[in-house]
């Protein structure tokens, strides 16, 4: 079973089934502050970014209060809604983004500080602490899985940029090298680390042990690309960035060294199903404005396209950093079979208002299917965790 949870049109949080079934409001605009919250709210800015924990049982997302000089906070709120805890004070810092680590013991947070950004660590079960693991710009980093290590690709130059793993436990810090700069998050697919690396001629797709650090496999190509590796299997997508390098998507084996080209046009996020042989992507039209999703599917050799797509603000977010949301804030469901994404709505449907963002969800085995609104709202995630158990998350 799936769920989603995603933000409404007032910005509060709510819960439904894949599907749209099972309703329920996890947040609600009246937070005390003020005489009349229901009358308040459309003023106050609300929750963003929820992001579910390993379980499916909780989910971390940050919360505006109404009324100047707040600050935002982190809150963890159990899908019940009916508990919700204030983690941390921002303390008049910008959130940026958050993830939870694999068994739910920490949640790891980007903030902007001034000019600079910062990664720190919090811990459901001490409310009100952080303890500080990064900071430099750019910055992304990613959890090893079910560990309290991590992964971090940060800094702006030759003699700046740095990759390491930070222990939050007993372990040593493991510093991987330099590289010349950074511009996507590293990857972490069980026991190997991938990352996109700047080189003379463009980049460098390379693959780590995690526990050796020796590298398996390195290949390198012209141009920008963001190394996007399957769930399983030998394929690794490489999505063009940047003026200097292909815009489109190509594919490489990492057990033969064979590039193949899938699409010319720009793409703006890759997403790999379960099978480790098919990808949604998203990209720009041909003709025309909006996006689009296709579904390629590498072993049949065909790609076909599902919808077209009109990215809120967050939504777009998300895709312009897709390597870094892909594996926090999943917009495909656990066995790949659907998708929901956030879009204003399309002039042709009847049941879509002119300037009016809705939540979309859509069956990838149904050619020719049209998305099914969900609700109104500006961004959705998949729970992936639904019925597997109690993480370390409790609050």
């Amino acid at each position: 079973m799936s769920g989603i949870v995603y933000v409404d049109d007032d910005s509060q949080l709510v819960f439904c089934g894949s599907g749209g079934n099972d309703w329920r409001r996890l947040t609600h605009p009246m937070d005390g502050v003020h005489p009349s919250g229901w009358q308040l709210h459309q003023s106050t800015a609300g929750w963003s970014w929820p992001c579910p924990s390993p379980s499916g049982e909780f989910v971390a997302a940050f919360h505006q209060p109404g009324g100047p000089g707040s600050n935002a906070q982190l809150r963890v709120v159990h899908l019940n809604g009916v508990s919700e805890v204030q983690l941390l004070d921002m303390r008049g810092s910008l959130p940026v983004y958050c993830q939870w680590n694999g068994d739910g013991s920490h949640i790891g947070l980007l903030f902007q500080d001034g000019e600079g950004l910062q990664l720190q660590s919090c811990e459901p079960k001490h409310i009100g602490t952080a303890r500080e693991i990064e900071q430099g710009a750019p910055l992304f980093f990613q959890w090893v899985q079910g560990d309290a290590r991590v992964l971090v690709h940060v800094g702006d130059g030759p003699r700046e940029s740095r990759v390491v793993i930070r222990s939050l436990g007993h372990g040593e810090d493991v510093i991987l090298g330099q590289s010349a700069g950074v511009y996507a998050a590293p990857q972490v697919i069980g026991e190997r680390v991938w990352l996109s690396l700047p080189s003379h001629r463009g980049m460098r797709a390379v693959c780590m042990d995690v526990e050796s650090t020796d590298i398996v496999f390195s290949y390198e190509l012209e141009g920008l690309a963001q190394v996007i590796p399957a769930p399983q299997g030998p394929w690794v997508a490489l999505q063009g960035l940047g003026q200097t390098g292909a815009r489109g998507l190509r594919c490489l084996s990492s057990e033969e060294g064979r590039l193949i080209d899938i699409c010319s046009s720009t793409v703006h996020s890759v997403d790999w199903l379960p099978d480790g042989n098919r990808l949604v992507v998203s990209a720009e039209r041909v003709e025309g404005v909006g996006l689009e999703w296709m579904l390629i599917d590498l072993e049949n050799h065909s790609q076909r396209t599902l919808c077209l797509f009109w990215p809120t603000p967050d939504e777009l977010m998300r895709l312009r950093f897709s390597s870094q949301f892909g594996r926090s804030h999943p917009r495909l469901n656990r066995d790949g079979s659907s998708l929901c994404f956030a879009s204003f709505g399309d002039p042709g449907r009847p049941d879509s208002e002119p300037g009016q963002s809705y939540i979309y969800e859509l069956e990838l085995e149904q050619p020719g299917e049209a998305p099914h609104i969900l609700d109104k709202g500006s961004l959705a995630v998949y729970i992936h965790g639904m019925n597997t158990g109690v993480d370390n998350a409790s609050v």
